[in-house]
């Protein structure tokens, strides 16, 4: 083969590495452009999944949703985007941050006539090799879930204690975790959010914060992040892993079960608890 040639094959495959999105999974089809439909499942949606009870249809990226709102309320830097369009050659779901807790599933709708193989890789997943899953689909096929890929790495959470200042509003938890990714002052940054809803309805958060990593200081040994307002916090790592999180609390939070989401960079996990007559909670061995 000509050296030439092949420089060009390598310089080829190098852009479509280099320019693949953080999160990007690619459906095509044999024949071309066939009537098969990309999705992919919010971890809430996921069957089995006791978190948050009911279903939302309206968190799956899919043709009808194709730009869901998922993470941070309001902000698409969480987000998924469907591009439908056969055109670019595959329908594509693509995001640049993914860190709900908990695994989303990629899943295809056949809906046309006659059968198609259709073919899903995920392109680019953080933590996850390139995958390629192939399978012939035929008009009235179920629809085929693919595979199961992580939003985020578990962080591991445990509450310690949490606090709130029944006059004043004011909140305060301690947590412990077990790891955490690699984090800068460019990549990283903080989503907490709280959820005391008796009825476990999805995002009803009464306290939501997010905080971009301009405001991220790592500044001591010891010491992978400090976030500014309004939700403070200081994350340690000696001598053990622990985080502190101080913030006004929108409700009272006695004989309350509260949900507590933390989110850094690409880890996250929540926890339930259970705060007392005082509004306190101590974790008890």
């Amino acid at each position: 083969m000509n050296l030439k040639f092949i420089i060009i094959i390598l310089c080829v495959v190098s852009t479509m590495v280099s320019i693949a999105e953080p999160y990007e999974v690619l459906l095509n089809t044999e024949p071309p452009g066939s009537d098969a439909y990309l999705y992919l499942v919010h971890p809430f949606n996921v069957p089995g999944n006791t978190n948050y009870g009911t279903d939302h249809y309206y968190f799956n990226c899919k043709p009808s949703i194709p730009n869901p709102d998922w993470g941070v309320k309001g902000w698409s830097g969480d987000d998924p985007h469907l591009n439908s369009n056969w055109t670019i050659g595959a329908r594509k779901i693509k995001a640049d941050t993914l860190n709900d807790p908990g695994d989303c599933w990629v899943r295809v709708n056949y809906l046309g006539s006659g059968s198609a193989l259709c073919k899903v890789t995920v392109t680019n997943w953080p933590g996850m090799p390139i995958m390629t899953f192939e399978k012939n689909m035929s008009e009235g096929d179920e629809p085929w879930y693919v595979t199961n890929l992580p939003c985020a790495h578990d962080i591991g959470l445990k509450i310690i204690k949490a606090k709130q200042n029944r006059f004043t509003g004011r909140l305060k938890i301690g947590a412990t975790f077990k790891c955490l990714m690699p984090m800068s002052e460019t990549s990283t940054y903080l989503r907490t959010s709280l959820d005391s809803s008796e009825t476990y309805s999805l995002r009803v958060e009464e306290w939501m914060h997010y905080t971009t990593d301009k405001n991220v200081k790592i500044r001591k040994e010891g010491t992978v992040g400090r976030f500014g307002k309004p939700v403070r916090a200081i994350i340690k790592t000696t001598p053990f892993n622990k985080i502190a999180l101080k913030g006004q609390g929108n409700n009272s939070y006695q004989n309350r079960p509260l949900r507590v989401f933390i989110a850094v960079g690409e880890c996250s996990g929540f926890q339930m608890i259970y705060m007392n007559e005082k509004a306190k909670y101590i974790f008890d061995e």
